[in-house]
């Protein structure tokens, strides 16, 4: 899909925009290279323990190794799960005194950011966002490092295009909430 025919964004009833639709792909390629990367240890680990000459050691580290390799293999379709599922569930909303960002499938998640907390931004692209033209806007605020948002997988202008909006000195005195 090429940069001129993206999908539009969704737009809710509150004025949230919604991600674009097509990042599911990325997250699906990430929960996949984990599930790899996963795959690749548990066989490994399993490869290590068989090499014990103990056979009823072996037996019971059967079952415990068929447990998890269930367990792993349930978290691994939980990601993929939310992987496609994920775009569908995270918005975001600028308005002159806050920045709000929704997100979350399972557990839900309203960031509300006071512009006057604001500190700075930055905007930053994986290598696959940025063969596909998407960034990350992350926002730094004044407080705890957990008080910072990223709003994952705009397209890059208009993370451009909020980042400055944020910093502008237009906004920055507003303290009329």
């Amino acid at each position: 899909m090429s940069r001129k025919t993206q999908l539009p964004l969704k737009v809710t009833a509150e004025g949230f925009i919604g991600i674009d639709p097509f990042t599911s792909i990325f997250r699906v390629f990430n929960a996949l290279v984990f599930w790899v990367f996963v795959s690749i240890g548990w066989w490994g680990v399993r490869m290590f323990v068989n090499a014990i000459p103990n056979d009823e050691f072996n037996d019971l580290l059967s079952q415990v190794w068929f447990v998890l390799g269930i367990g792993f293999l349930a978290l691994a379709l939980r990601r993929f799960v939310i992987a496609i599922l994920a775009p569908r569930f995270e918005f975001y909303r600028l308005d002159k005194a806050f920045l709000h960002s929704r997100t979350g499938v399972l557990t839900r998640n309203h960031e509300i950011v006071p512009r006057n907390r604001i500190q700075h931004t930055a905007v930053s692209s994986k290598f696959f966002e940025r063969v596909f033209g998407y960034a990350t806007l992350r926002v730094f605020t004044a407080g705890t490092k957990f008080a910072n948002v990223s709003i994952p997988y705009l397209r890059e202008e208009e993370a451009e295009r909020i980042k400055q909006e944020l910093m502008s000195e237009e906004y920055q005195l507003y303290d009329e909430w």
